[in-house]
């Protein structure tokens, strides 16, 4: 029955209890196997108007004097005012035909509502409805990653539906599918946010570590009766309905891939290096030798924002940044040039290194297996850039 405020101040004050009464928006037993705590019995309501500061319970009695009493815990769902029970104790299919109480007070108002966990009787043969519900597996999220395209597989054929849910790294809901229907391998596309209708659909982000929620459902409903029910479902009938819900809840994590790396102009100096073969293997020190790159920074891109920069060869990184400077939009980054990271830029045994001019000359232990002419180096920051140059080689034999 839908409520109708008077403006008139008379019956404002007649009628402001009943307009602001507290009501059951839905009251609900699960049956929940739930992939990391496996089988077990709940219970939860959902009240209006919504407010966390509601005290709640629920208590199942089973014969006369045998009375189990549970507090109903707030859990913030898209801004509804939920309050669950969390994992009760014992073998879920005890629960059937065992006399159920909803209770919910605010400030100045308690509503209770009683019914009886449901034995259905269909032509005289009874039956519990309380069952154990197979969890979803096989996910998988292809196409479009902002909008993935899902699946999964699961056999049980008495579901009725489907429900997607999109939680955060919190495990905060943040979106959740209409009813999906059955079906043992079904598929399905993350709609994109529309403005004029915001639980349509969601843009996920890239970068964003995500968690799919699939919760696979068989839903039954049974009378109840009380206080606070007007909204609560009739189905056509003089009655009002709370419902068992058998469900599975499998949970999915789901990384968007972040964007690509933008381009930048690499300029490497010195680009030259000069490579002679001695036969002696003779160590002593030498100076410390730096290797340059000169980087022009992407639009919109400060230095601030980059991360060590790192020197690479065939995907493998060689050196590390050990110091950088800004020339307007040209980053300067220095490398550590010593004979380990000529050798893999070579694929030479080098001996020692030396600058002069713009040349970096190099003594080898051995000569090149095949001519030795263009390397390509990659400097990157792992996320915000990546940019490519060519080091040309000179090859001198003694």
């Amino acid at each position: 029955m839908k409520r109708i405020c008077s403006f008139t101040l008379l019956a404002f004050f007649l009628l402001a209890e009943n307009c602001f009464a507290l009501n059951f928006i839905s009251v609900e037993v699960v049956s929940e196997n739930r992939q990391a705590d496996g089988w077990y019995f709940g219970a939860n309501l959902v009240a209006n108007p919504p407010s966390s500061s509601y005290s709640a319970s629920v208590s199942f009695e089973s014969g006369t004097s045998n009375t189990s009493t549970y507090p109903l815990t707030y859990i913030d769902w898209l801004s509804l005012a939920v309050y669950d029970a969390g994992k009760l104790s014992g073998d879920p299919t005890s629960y059937d035909g065992q006399q159920i109480t909803w209770t919910l007070s605010g400030v100045s108002e308690t509503i209770s509502a009683t019914g009886m966990v449901p034995i259905i009787c269909p032509a005289g043969a009874c039956f519990n409805p309380i069952r154990r519900v197979a969890l979803s597996t096989d996910f998988a999220a292809t196409g479009d990653p902002l909008h993935p395209t899902i699946s999964w597989h699961n056999p049980d054929q008495q579901i009725q539906y489907y429900r997607v849910r999109l939680l955060d790294s919190s495990n905060r809901l943040l979106w959740q599918s209409a009813n999906l229907q059955y079906a043992e391998n079904p598929t399905y596309t993350i709609p994109a946010y529309d403005p004029a209708n915001p639980a349509k659909g969601y843009d996920l982000q890239p970068g964003v570590e995500y968690t799919f929620r699939i919760e696979a459902r068989e839903q039954w409903w049974f009378p109840v009766t009380g206080t606070g029910l007007d909204l609560l479902p009739t189905f056509g009938t003089s009655y009002r309905y709370a419902d068992l819900m058998n469900r599975s809840t499998s949970f999915f994590p789901y990384a968007v891939p972040g964007p690509e790396p933008e381009p930048a102009l690499v300029d490497l100096h010195p680009d030259v290096f000069e490579v002679k073969v001695v036969r002696t293997k003779k160590a002593y020190c030498q100076e410390r030798i730096f290797f340059s790159a000169y980087i022009g920074l992407p639009e919109g891109y400060s230095e601030s924002e980059l991360s060590p920069i790192t020197l690479s060869l065939d995907g493998t990184i060689i050196a590390t940044e050990v110091s950088r400077k800004v020339v307007g939009n040209v980053l300067h980054v220095r490398f550590p040039l010593d004979t380990n990271v000529v050798s893999a830029i070579l694929g030479l045994p080098v001996r020692e290194i030396s600058v002069h001019q713009d040349k970096i000359k190099v003594k080898a232990l051995a000569p090149p297996t095949v001519p030795i002419e263009l390397v390509e180096l990659t400097i990157s920051d792992g996320s915000t850039f990546v940019g490519r140059s060519v080091v040309r080689i000179m090859i001198e034999n003694e």
